[in-house]
């Protein structure tokens, strides 16, 4: 069915009710809600300039709702405005939850909350990453951790596993709303491939450059129960 959609961001399948939601770009006139329609629920851009756009992006369903972010880089290198949204696939019920001065990435869901990162700064110049989490309202709404650079993030459980250095290396942490953050072990090398299983973290481990030395280790959140499993020669796939 041609919709005028030059171009759609994500699909996510999510809770509303029992369809998806579709985040495009230049979406070219209204579609009438109808059973079995898609349909434009909001248009994020009410500027006649399209280098003005806002760019959705970063979707993850969330109970019955879309948390994702949008970006306005007029240049497509400065960013002029970006923020952190929340819908049920209505135009009443599709708010700004907000803004910030980075764009919020790596949404991952954990428990009750979108855990995400948000870049602050310039590069080289005191640049930090912070770890903020929502529960889909500004006041529910906070950074939960701060270090040079943040990544890795994966869902264990109700926690969310990242790897943040703090100038001395990356480090394996573990944190919630309820427990905070904690760090769990240092010095993890360059963490790959995270997943979660079994209430478990797994990630691949990788040092020793030129010649890269591959290892899987698991976690449980613990400094204790964080175990090497494996040391493994080539380069391995994605677990």
């Amino acid at each position: 069915m041609e919709l005028g959609i030059s171009a759609v961001t994500r699909v996510v399948r999510c809770g509303l009710g029992s369809g998806v939601l579709v985040l495009a770009v230049n979406l070219a006139s209204p579609v009438s809600a109808s059973a079995g329609v898609p349909y434009r629920v909001v248009d994020l851009n009410s500027q006649p300039n399209p280098r003005l756009g806002s760019d959705p992006t970063q979707m993850v369903s969330f109970g019955n709702r879309v948390i994702f972010s949008t970006a306005n880089l007029p240049d497509g290198i400065t960013l002029r405005r970006a923020a952190l949204w929340s819908t049920d696939g209505t135009p009443e019920q599709t708010r700004e939850i907000m803004p910030f001065s980075g764009v919020p990435m790596f949404l991952t869901v954990a428990g009750p909350y979108v855990y995400f990162l948000v870049g602050n700064g310039v590069a080289g110049s005191g640049r930090q990453t912070v770890l903020w989490r929502t529960d889909g309202s500004a006041a529910g709404t906070a950074p939960l951790h701060t270090a040079v650079s943040i990544g890795n993030l994966t869902a264990v459980g109700d926690e969310v596993a990242f790897v943040a250095d703090e100038g001395e290396g990356p480090a394996l942490h573990f944190g919630s709303v309820a427990a905070g953050t904690r760090l769990v072990r240092s010095a993890v090398g360059s963490v790959q491939h995270a997943v979660a299983a079994g209430g478990r973290l797994f990630f691949m481990n990788a040092h020793g450059f030129p010649t890269e030395m591959y290892e899987l280790w698991s976690s449980d959140g613990t400094a204790e129960g964080t175990l090497r499993l494996a040391a493994l020669t080539g380069v391995p796939s994605r677990l």
